[in-house]
């Protein structure tokens, strides 16, 4: 069987197993549902044998960080939930797909896991300020902007302070703001990708 095949029968069993909790599929091999202002979602991803698929899951909020959906330059299409808060750490499975009967029986499987890990966890976050310090727990891990960052933290604490200046909570975006730039002034070179961030935050920063 092909992967084409494999992802195509894969997709079918899904959308049949979990529709009755309001998920549908989204684009790819993303499957989402939205929760008040919140898209949970969950997604699969084969293993390098191809003989076995695992899950991952978490939550978006569509209604935040407008500026950075559909920017391909940054990484973000406009179809793909981009998973702000995610659990990347408690991926479900594997499940095998080497056959045709392997796939028939996953979706059953897939769905009671999800209802066991995922759903629990997706049932603490309700708001967008829920979302927003879930973010910071989960993905920012820390506790306040500190200089200079842990390596590689520039983009999050960036983002951080680009949902905090959203939810119009100014005075707190400032210095996860202040943290990302300083971080990124001492990268050298800097990359495309970086340089278009601090366009971002440089202009988050200016209409404060």
């Amino acid at each position: 069987m092909d992967n084409l095949k494999r992802r195509s029968m894969i997709e079918s069993s899904l959308s049949d197993a979990v529709s009755s909790f309001a998920f549908h599929h989204h684009h790819d091999s993303y499957f989402s549902r939205v929760r008040g202002p919140l898209l949970d979602v969950f997604f699969f991803q084969f293993t390098r044998s191809n003989g076995q698929f695992t899950i991952r899951y978490g939550i978006d909020a569509p209604g935040l960080l407008g500026s950075l959906r559909g920017n391909k330059i940054l990484g973000f299409d406009s179809q793909t939930p981009c998973l702000w808060v995610s659990r990347n750490n408690d991926q479900l499975g594997p499940y095998g797909c080497k056959h045709e009967d392997h796939i028939a029986n996953c979706g059953s499987k897939v769905k009671a896991d999800l209802e066991s890990c995922a759903f629990p966890w997706f049932d603490t976050v309700v708001t967008i300020s829920d979302f927003v310090g879930i973010y910071r727990q989960s993905e920012v891990r820390l506790d306040s902007p500190i200089t200079p960052l842990p390596p590689g933290a520039e983009l999050k604490c960036g983002i951080y302070g680009m949902m905090l200046a959203e939810l119009h909570d100014k005075q707190s975006a400032q210095p996860w703001f202040d943290a990302a730039l300083e971080g990124w002034r001492t990268t050298s070179p800097p990359t495309d990708a970086q340089a278009d961030w601090v366009r971002l935050i440089t202009s988050a920063i200016n209409a404060l």
